[in-house]
């Protein structure tokens, strides 16, 4: 069986910030494939099953379909379609990039033998935020608040943002422990289990954060318990 590598149509960007104000972005996509594909955009809320004829979001995709040459660049406009904009917290969106390969011709599968067809859907997170929040981006650390209880450790987002976290590990007497990475919604939590932290040894622990900010860059901050 021949099988050729999976490259994929990719963006300039990892997300896309929209102000509640800002009515249409430009995104930059190329074809890093050595084929043409076709590729298929929409917006939704991150349903495993939305498509596009049932996809319900404030931002438009234009055009919502394209076909690339291999290597080719394009350019799609961001419309902000929304007739009323968030005033306390972002939103969170995807769009979605569902990239269909040709159909090999007769002649290349008697000489190739078997080939594998695979379409790709990828996503990238659309935030839409309100104008004028009362926390600025870059005092996001100093929102994020860790406590222990009951063997637990419980991380609660004080900001309307979205906060992704790369990583979030525990030192204690320099041995580090990684126990949690994932997205925060604004003022939310939760709580995780790690067993080298209990009563005795908290007040030595140092929580060391890493979450990706608005330009895909990682940020890192230092914590204790409270």
């Amino acid at each position: 069986m021949h099988q050729d590598a999976i490259a994929g149509v990719v963006a300039d960007r990892s997300r896309i910030i929209f102000s509640a104000s800002q009515r249409e972005q430009g995104l930059s996509l190329v074809n890093q494939n050595d084929y043409p594909v076709i590729v298929q955009l929409w917006v939704d809320d991150g349903s495993v099953n939305s498509g596009p004829d049932i996809a319900d979001a404030p931002i438009l995709p234009h055009p919502g379909l394209l076909r690339f040459s291999p290597k080719e660049h394009k350019h799609i406009s961001l419309l902000n379609i929304s007739e009323y904009a968030p005033e306390k917290q972002e939103q969170l969106y995807w769009l979605n990039l569902y990239e269909v390969p040709p159909s090999p011709s007769k002649n290349i599968v008697e000489k190739e033998g078997q080939l594998l067809i695979v379409t790709l859907r990828t996503q990238m997170k659309i935030f839409l935020r309100p104008d004028n929040l009362a926390i600025e981006t870059n005092e996001i650390a100093k929102y994020q608040k860790f406590s222990f209880e009951d063997g637990r450790i419980n991380i609660k987002n004080n900001t309307p943002y979205f906060v992704t976290y790369q990583n979030v590990s525990l030192n204690i007497n320099g041995v580090e422990t990684s126990f949690y990475n994932g997205m925060l919604p604004p003022y939310s939590g939760g709580n995780i289990l790690v067993k080298s932290v209990n009563e005795s040894n908290k007040d030595l622990a140092i929580i060391n954060a890493e979450y990706i900010d608005d330009d895909g860059n990682v940020q890192q901050f230092n914590s204790r318990f409270k």
